[in-house]
């Protein structure tokens, strides 16, 4: 309930829920009246704390930096946008967003829709004062305005956003659920008995019950990918073998910690409660379902410790924006770290558990 509360606080008056969201700002044209309308946009910007705006001096560096997640649209200044204004055309701002977020996309939309009109309303203005009869009537009415385009092909709809974090979150219950449960129903049911006095080294035991999990959660991420391409025509993008690299460090990330809470527990029904309370929160703090912008600072600090958060960023990089490894790096080095720290801390409390 407090987790709900804070990530959809209640807002009072024009106050928007989310702000300094990052934007990339291009400006191809070069001409006075172009520098001057980019000037006033980023100013207005800036000034109100709703973006951070970051300039880029190409658009291929701006989808490089919206693909990695460095920043979350991109306003384009095409060339030849001041000649269309200095010659009384309706000349046109470029917006390219990912429309995998809904909500972040909305409000991208928006908030640069509202600038670029207060924008276009003061140079309509001085256009009235100066009583230019002969021009258009579009450009007098709105001189600027803005135009959308597919940061992927075609049209992308929102199960495209979720079907990632669908896949994440099915090898991050195979590497909680499954592993535990199997740990723990022996540890009951005496079944390490048998263990311990086998020639099987704890090891053994451990890495064959992660291995099993890992086979196990990357088919069933492999199902949820088949039924949202056959169902819901997602499209895969990116490279296939690296998105199983990403799902093979995410369940690995998982087994480790499923291992220690299980070691921990003494018995099964606490062990799977332990799990269920760290599952329940990931799902809504990692990004699956809504964007982690939206949540408040602290928050979105806890959410930047989960490898939850990393595994589905990096899915959706690889698999909506055709990612390669080094735009999705920092994502898998963090799971990495997480699945070496996690194993390397399992291994040895599962052997002291062993021989109790």
């Amino acid at each position: 309930m407090t987790m709900f509360g804070y990530m959809f606080p209640t807002t009072f008056g024009s106050k928007p829920s989310i702000t300094h969201i990052p934007i990339a700002l291009v400006n191809e044209d070069r001409d006075n009246l172009s520098t001057w309308v980019v000037l006033k946009f980023r100013q207005s910007a800036t000034s109100t704390g709703m973006f951070d705006v970051k300039e880029y001096g190409s658009i291929s560096q701006a989808k490089d930096a919206l693909v990695r997640g460095n920043v979350k649209g991109i306003v384009i200044f095409k060339n030849g946008f001041g000649d269309q204004l200095t010659s009384g055309r309706q000349a046109y701002v470029t917006l390219i967003v990912d429309k995998t977020s809904s909500t972040m996309t909305q409000i991208i939309v928006e908030e640069v829709t509202v600038l670029l009109n207060q924008i276009s309303n003061q140079i309509s203005k001085d256009l009235i004062n100066r009583m230019e009869l002969h021009q258009n009537p579009s450009y007098l009415i709105k001189p600027v305005s803005l135009k959308l385009e597919e940061a992927v092909p075609g049209a992308p709809s929102t199960f495209e956003y979720l079907a990632p974090g669908f896949m994440a979150l099915t090898v991050v219950m195979a590497g909680l659920s499954g592993v535990a449960a199997s740990i723990a129903r022996e540890r009951e049911t005496g079944t390490f008995d048998a263990i311990l006095v086998s020639p099987i080294s704890g090891t053994s035991v451990i890495f064959g019950k992660a291995l099993a999990q890992t086979v196990r959660g990357i088919i069933q991420a492999l199902m949820v990918l088949i039924l949202s391409i056959i169902l819901f025509g997602v499209k895969v993008y990116g490279n296939l073998f690296l998105m199983f690299f990403v799902l093979l460090l995410t369940v690995l990330s998982f087994v480790g910690i499923g291992i220690i809470a299980t070691t921990i527990a003494a018995e099964q029904e606490t062990a799977m409660l332990v799990l269920f309370l760290i599952q329940f929160p990931m799902m809504f703090l990692c990004g699956v379902f809504f964007p982690i912008e939206q949540m408040p600072l602290w928050m979105q600090q806890i959410a930047r410790v989960i490898p939850l958060t990393y595994a589905v960023q990096a899915l959706r990089k690889v698999i909506i924006f055709g990612a390669g490894l080094g735009q999705v790096l920092p994502e898998v080095l963090v799971l990495a770290l997480w699945s070496v720290v996690t194993i390397s801390i399992a291994v040895p409390l599962f052997k002291k558990a062993l021989t109790r």
